[in-house]
């Protein structure tokens, strides 16, 4: 104290001494913060993992994300397709460039992605911070396998027609039927655990089947390239497989509830409409990648060696019958990044629709993405 009275008062030169030396603990007081800026970018729960593990699968979400907004004054699917594929895949690889080459750089496994700006990365909490402490980089998410949610078992019957399933009857589509609208013209996209294709309820209906030949080319995709750690044993259908194939049984069933017929049997909602198809959960275990993959897919289907992308070749609607849950590690940044996805599919002109669950039947009970 003493001290530093008489340097104030007698020597300038201590004052300066004096005001260096509080700058450098001002200095070291905002380094010692950092670290903690950039976890505020980081989900939580992939902080938690790498404490765990060396190395974890997360999504790189970039600042820079495209307004699709224009889309609404855009006459024709057609061209509204084109308009939204054009802009969201140029807006990517220009904002991408740079940390490909950082990823790149450091030699690590990465995935980009369009339809939302991000891309999906597999490293250590080394490349998490480098990578949350860039300006062009929003945020860091997990991406947590997501599971489908299985059908409930019901214990009340139904006096069910033996030719057109009770579902089909409660939404009155007989009715619609009568008036000559059975989904003819029409292009259905489904993404699940995959589709058997040759089940007769659903074969004449496959695009890809013209009653000789098949061909996948723009009709079918896999965005399963890995097996899944949910699961313990071998994958039926195999991993990035250019054929169709169903390796739970789900996909196929909720593919005959939107344009399944066979012979008598009406099981579907719009017989006459085509279909194609996509697998975005390997054995009922999905993740933000696949799902985003996916839906990327649709905007713009691919041949079966996922070149040549064609808006042209794009479903109508697509149909999907999975939910993502919080037990699945599904977070509000998760639920924000599909609903983002979504809103992209939805100006490419196609109509996203989504099963409302199975909790029910009353109000408030509808809880979880999409």
């Amino acid at each position: 104290m003493r001290f530093t009275y008489f340097c104030f008062m007698t020597k300038p030169y201590c004052q300066f001494i004096l005001i260096f030396f509080i700058l450098i603990l001002f200095h070291h007081s905002i380094f010692a913060q950092q670290p903690l800026e950039w976890k505020v970018k980081v989900s939580s729960i992939l902080l938690s993992k790498l404490q765990d593990h060396a190395t974890e699968t997360f999504i790189v979400l970039m600042k820079d994300q495209e307004n699709l907004s224009e889309a609404k004054n855009i006459h024709g699917k057609e061209a509204k397709g084109n308009y939204a594929y054009q802009a969201l895949t140029s807006s990517a690889e220009s904002s991408q460039k740079k940390i490909i080459e950082e990823l790149e750089k450091h030699h690590a496994l990465h995935q980009s992605f369009w339809v939302v700006n991000s891309l999906r990365v597999v490293g250590d909490e080394v490349m998490v911070k480098t990578l949350a402490e860039r300006d062009d980089v929003e945020g860091i998410l997990d991406n947590t396998p997501m599971g489908f949610a299985k059908p409930v078992s019901m214990g009340a019957g139904y006096n069910r027609d033996l030719t057109i399933p009770w579902g089909i009857d409660s939404i009155h589509a007989p009715a619609v039927w009568l008036l000559g609208i059975k989904g003819a013209g029409v292009v259905v996209g489904g993404q699940d655990t995959g589709y058997d294709w040759t089940h007769p309820a659903i074969k004449s209906q496959y695009r890809g089947w013209n009653g000789i030949t098949a061909d996948h080319n723009y009709n079918w995709h896999d965005a399963i390239h890995a097996p899944d750690p949910q699961n313990a044993y071998p994958n039926p259908c195999g991993i990035d497989i250019s054929s169709p194939c169903d390796d739970f049984g789900h996909g196929t069933h909720t593919m005959g509830t939107m344009v399944g017929e066979a012979d008598s049997l009406k099981i579907g909602v719009a017989p006459e409409a085509k279909w194609i198809g996509e697998r975005n959960m390997e054995q009922g275990w999905g993740n933000l990648a696949s799902y985003m993959e996916a839906f990327e897919w649709f905007i713009a289907p691919t041949d079966t060696n996922n070149l040549n992308p064609d808006p042209a070749m794009a479903p109508h609607v697509i149909n999907n019958s999975w939910v993502c849950t919080g037990d699945e590690g599904c977070d509000i940044s998760n639920c924000s990044l599909l609903e983002d996805v979504v809103n992209n599919v939805k100006a490419s002109g196609i109509v996203v629709v989504a099963s409302a669950g199975n909790n029910g039947p009353y109000c408030n009970t509808i809880f979880f993405p999409p």
